[in-house]
């Protein structure tokens, strides 16, 4: 075959309609899912999770605590601490499950945007625009023994704090 033939062959994209072509498609595809970064997934773990001592989130803080690593990004929970106190919310975008990064400069304030279609949060993790519909799901939290315990699993309301001191 010349190397012309060969290059046109490469870059000539064909559809297998038949059985065996549609099987290897769809066997195919199904290993991608299972292969880690071959696919989104929203945060997987379930139950307390301890994110560190109360002095790592100052009043103003906010920032990502991740669990899951993934070639989109870091997946886990946003943990911001206002003048209402502590709260924490999935950083899973309610769109197409992108990861979304903490807010800029990691404070109150700041703008997270997804970095798969664009949708940005405020740092409290509402929806401010884009093609997500919904805000990030927010988590109660507790505070353990000066720790910050959230509870990943326990959807509580946007508004939710608790308290320090």
């Amino acid at each position: 075959m010349t190397d012309e033939r060969l290059d046109k062959k490469l870059l000539t994209p064909t559809l297998n309609t038949d059985r065996r072509g549609f099987m290897k498609c769809a066997a195919l595809c199904a290993t991608a899912a299972l292969v880690p970064g071959c696919r989104k997934v929203p945060m997987t773990q379930a139950g307390p999770l301890n994110v560190g001592p109360l002095t790592d989130y100052p009043e103003g803080a906010v920032k990502l605590f991740a669990v899951e690593h993934s070639s989109d990004g870091d997946y886990g929970v946003i943990v911001g601490h206002d003048a209402g106190g502590v709260y924490a919310y999935d950083n899973t975008c309610t769109h197409e499950m992108f990861p979304v990064p903490a807010p800029e400069g990691n404070a109150v304030g700041g703008i997270s945007e997804c970095p798969g279609h664009l949708s940005t949060f405020d740092s409290t993790g509402a929806r401010i625009m884009g093609q997500a519909r919904t805000n990030l799901t927010h988590w109660t939290v507790t505070i353990t023994n000066g720790n910050v315990i959230v509870n990943v699993g326990t959807s509580t309301d946007i508004a939710t704090r608790t308290a320090v001191g």
